[in-house]
């Protein structure tokens, strides 16, 4: 695919949505950020869904995978509140969240892949 140049409009605006999704979910707390893990584990089947059950990459799919998906996701947010966890010592959060982080966004890519 050749770049468009529409593309450097709508990837970012797309992503713009993505991002503000990730904020709003952001706000799930509770034993573990919630909200974040959603976030990385919707991006991660979103972009799955395009890449898996799309035959290539055009328009559609390079605004969806680089910028929803892009936008939704974050690998910062993760490691900034595993360090949290870290200096306060909640030595079971800081295993849980990063391996819930990793394992939970490639379960939904497993699952997407198998429908």
């Amino acid at each position: 695919m050749t770049l468009n140049p529409f593309l450097l409009v709508i990837v970012p605006l797309v992503g713009g949505i993505g991002a503000v999704l990730r904020y709003l979910l952001g706000r799930l707390q509770g034993w573990l950020p919630w909200g974040i893990l959603i976030a990385n584990v919707l991006a991660s089947a979103v972009a799955a869904v395009i890449v898996i059950h799309d035959s290539g990459a055009g328009f559609f799919e390079v605004s969806m995978v680089a910028g929803f998906a892009g936008g939704l996701s974050t690998l910062s947010s993760v490691v900034g509140q595993s360090y949290g966890m870290l200096v306060s010592k909640q030595w079971l959060k800081v295993i849980a969240y990063p391996a819930a982080s990793f394992l939970l966004p490639v379960l939904a890519v497993w699952i997407v892949s198998a429908l």
